[in-house]
């Protein structure tokens, strides 16, 4: 009787791991065809190049009763929505970030110190990782940011005017956790009547935003390239590189690949303009 016992429990050991070995497979299958069911990132959080998140915590807005709506617009952007109410002229309204790993933030400035709510997100090594966008309004006739200050350094105050508003409207905010991939689809060193040449496809979104957002993408976009490419043989003579990068950026942004090249004397912006980028 023992040994039958014995068979028995066997054989419902079997079982048993044949049951758990299936369960583990059916997980792996599920998570290929749907990835975001085992996967799934937090919504109010991005993860940057370095391995960590950043995102967004709860804002705090003066008259204001309806909660935020914060989602996942992209893979590594995230927005937030706020509601402004109508209840007054006046609305102050603070943005908290989620700043974890010594992670730190600067206000973005256009030529003439104009500060709109722009900002570049730094890690510890003070390599830029990220960018918060200006705020978007809804109605953009009737609501306008008036100033914009760091309260501490996680947090943003925006102070907000309207204008006749006689029903809620909107703000949004974008934080995305930029990449070298979040400007180009690609970049690769080619040959041009026998010279070399850095070839850069560009993506929308490196135009997209604000004055502010627009002068902070440029330094971000900078930086990746830097960081990708600066290990080749062909990498050189960077200042009239970046001139040309710069020229390309603020001059043929319709011009889709650039092509900078380091074997172009470095003759400083002003020349490199002049001279369509290609001195």
């Amino acid at each position: 009787m023992t040994k039958w016992k014995n068979s028995i429990r066997g054989i419902v050991e079997i079982e048993r791991r044949k049951l758990v070995v299936l369960f583990l497979f059916s997980l792996m299958v599920i998570g290929s065809i749907f990835p975001s069911l085992t996967f799934a990132k937090t919504p109010d959080m991005v993860e940057t190049e370095d391995g960590h998140e950043i995102g967004f915590e709860a804002p705090v807005i003066s008259n204001n009763t309806e909660s935020p709506k914060i989602e996942l617009v992209d893979e590594n952007i995230v927005e937030q929505t706020i509601v402004i109410e109508p209840s007054d002229n006046r609305h102050i309204v603070e943005i908290p970030l989620e700043l974890q790993n010594g992670e730190y933030m600067v206000l973005g400035e256009d030529e003439q110190g104009n500060l709109d709510g722009a900002a570049m997100i730094y890690n510890e090594k003070k390599e830029s990782i990220g960018i918060l966008s200006s705020p978007v309004m809804e109605n953009e006739e009737n609501l306008n940011v008036v100033s914009v200050t760091k309260k501490d350094e996680n947090t943003l105050e925006y102070t907000l005017e309207s204008d006749g508003l006689s029903e809620p409207t909107t703000m949004s905010v974008t934080l995305a956790a930029t990449s070298y991939s979040s400007y180009f689809s690609s970049g690769k060193w080619i040959t041009r009547s026998g010279k070399i040449s850095l070839s850069l496809t560009h993506k929308p979104y490196l135009f997209s935003g604000s004055t502010n957002d627009k002068m902070l993408k440029l330094s971000d976009s900078w930086n990746k390239v830097v960081a990708k490419h600066k290990s080749s043989k062909h990498w050189k003579n960077q200042t009239s590189l970046y001139n040309q990068y710069a020229c390309h950026y603020g001059y043929a942004p319709f011009k889709n690949p650039w092509n900078i090249e380091p074997w172009r004397p470095n003759v400083g912006i002003a020349k490199t303009i002049a001279k369509r980028c290609n001195p």
